[in-house]
C-alpha cells in the first residue's frame, strides 16, 4: 500500500507549524502534572524572544544545574 500525502491533507494538519504544534501538545499533556508545572520556569532559561525585531525566538544556553534548580524541580 502506497501512502501519501496530498497538499489538502497538507493544508488541513496546518503544514509543517501545524503538525509540530499538534505533536507538540500531545506530548506536553502526556508528561506528568509536576514537570508541566516546571514548563513557565524552565522556557525562559531555554528560549527569548526578541520583542523590539520580529518577535522571534532565540536559542538560550542553561546549565543543566539551573535546569534542574527551579521551584518544580
Amino acid at each position: 500500500m502506497r501512502r501519501t500525502l496530498n497538499w489538502a491533507a497538507y493544508v488541513e494538519l496546518g503544514g509543517v507549524e501545524g503538525a509540530i504544534g499538534k505533536r507538540t501538545e500531545e506530548t506536553f499533556v502526556a508528561l506528568p502534572l509536576g514537570a508541566q508545572a516546571a514548563f513557565d520556569e524552565i522556557l525562559p532559561l531555554l528560549v527569548s524572544v526578541d520583542v523590539a525585531g520580529e518577535q522571534a525566538a532565540v536559542r538560550r544556553r542553561a546549565t543543566v544545574v539551573s535546569l534542574r534548580t527551579t521551584p518544580q524541580c
